[in-house]
């Protein structure tokens, strides 16, 4: 639907594919009820950072999926769009969780996509965000790429000791 959309629009559309770095070891060291508490938190502020129409889905295990509908008809100008839906999301998901009395901290690695005119089919959108997030997710840094209009994508890190995000070009 958000890439027919997307064509009758003539606006880019987003897909950002999000993994929780070390989702693992708090389901190992606390226990799944732990986990699925987390995962219930997180999709919960996933839709909070969302606009209307937009779709927030979980893949399955600590994967998530959101298509982001009608950003600008400018490919460079959607793209720092993402970048910034990129960053709301980054900030919101690193937030302190309370989960049954304990305080747990996870962060995101985001691996995002552009489209436009139906061009691709949803499941190449995915691998397309998907292989990005591999290239740029080193484990313990979370990292969005951000297509731009030539092809080359944009990588915001958090650095984890500060917080802070720096935007390296790749």
């Amino acid at each position: 639907q958000a890439l027919a959309i997307s064509k009758r629009s003539g606006r880019v559309g987003a897909l950002q594919f999000i993994d929780l770095d070390n989702f693992k070891t708090l389901n190992d060291t606390q226990g799944h009820d732990m986990g699925d508490l987390l995962l219930k938190q997180v999709a919960q502020r996933l839709t909070e950072c969302m606009r209307q129409g937009d779709t927030v889905a979980r893949l399955g295990g600590d994967e998530f999926v959101i298509m982001i509908e009608e950003l600008s008809e400018n490919r460079e100008e959607a793209a720092a769009q993402a970048e910034l839906i990129g960053e709301k999301i980054l900030g919101a998901i690193s937030m302190p969780y309370r989960l049954a009395g304990l305080d747990y901290q996870i962060t995101p690695s985001i691996g995002v996509t552009l489209y436009t005119d139906h061009q691709q089919s949803t499941d190449d959108l995915l691998k397309q965000a998907t292989g990005q997030f591999e290239l740029v997710s080193p484990g313990y840094v979370s990292g969005t790429p951000v297509f731009t209009a030539d092809g080359r994508f944009l990588l915001l890190r958090r650095a984890p000791s500060v917080g802070a995000v720096s935007t390296l070009e790749l």
